[in-house]
């Protein structure tokens, strides 16, 4: 990312309620900090939900984004993909994660 010579930024995998998530986790230059948990727009885990976490990290907080759509994307002009992505989510597997 732009902003790496003042944040921490990777994926991370997690266990959730018996099985792994993944997602994108930024840290400031201080490594600590309040946590914030950023949510993904229906086009999933896309460059422009990380820079807002990045954005988050520079500014002093530590970002998670949940991957909710396990690593599928959807364009900008891809609604109906984006669509079929967001209905096909298990909304109590997205709630653990």
């Amino acid at each position: 990312n732009d902003i790496m010579s003042t944040t921490t930024s990777e994926t991370v995998s997690f266990p959730s309620n018996g099985d792994q998530a993944s997602g994108y986790l930024v840290r400031p230059a201080s490594g600590r900090g309040p946590g914030v948990l950023v949510l993904q727009e229906w086009w999933g885990l896309d460059p422009s939900i990380k820079v807002m976490a990045d954005r988050l990290g520079e500014a002093g907080f530590v970002a998670l984004v949940p991957d909710l759509y396990r690593g599928e994307l959807a364009a900008h002009n891809e609604v109906d993909k984006a669509g079929e992505l967001m209905n096909a989510m298990p909304i109590d597997r997205a709630a653990r994660d």
